[in-house]
């Protein structure tokens, strides 16, 4: 496997084991902290974080996207110019959408039951300033063959 596609792989399964850490989150919330949730959940970050280590501070890609202008070369400002603008433009329809979607409980449910509705909200707003961080370094990751 050449290093784009090893990147790309981390990149899927980075933000896949994210929405499973979601979903066994909101899963316990809702039914209870079990085994099987607790252990779904510590999986899921661990995987998240290894997999944040190989493709984005392994590779640089983190602190690619992170770095100041003027410490950036013009390559490296067009790159990360690029891939800013794409991962801002997925990450605001993704925002827009989760408030939609994630708004729709909060108003079938009564007024009593809005705790667990908010706790939902804050991990997900957590996630979402997550993909806020790591979106452009996972354009880098999917999109260059070399960096």
């Amino acid at each position: 496997m050449n290093a784009q596609t090893v990147r790309r792989v981390g990149v899927v399964v980075n933000y896949l084991s994210l929405v499973f850490l979601l979903m066994m989150f909101y899963f316990a919330e809702k039914d209870g902290v079990v085994t099987a949730h607790f252990v779904g959940m510590a999986v899921s970050f661990m995987i998240t974080i290894i997999t944040f280590y190989i493709v984005n501070k392994k590779t640089g890609l983190w602190g690619l996207t992170h770095r100041k202008i003027e410490n950036l070369d013009e390559r490296e400002i067009q790159l990360t110019h690029n891939a800013l603008r794409y991962s801002y433009a997925i990450f605001s329809i993704l925002i827009l959408c989760s408030i939609f979607i994630l708004s729709i409980p909060g108003f079938i449910k009564s007024f009593g039951e809005l705790d667990t509705f908010r706790a939902s909200m804050r991990i997900g707003f957590m996630v979402l300033m997550y993909l806020a961080h790591t979106l452009p370094a996972s354009i880098i990751a999917w999109k260059e063959k070399e960096v």
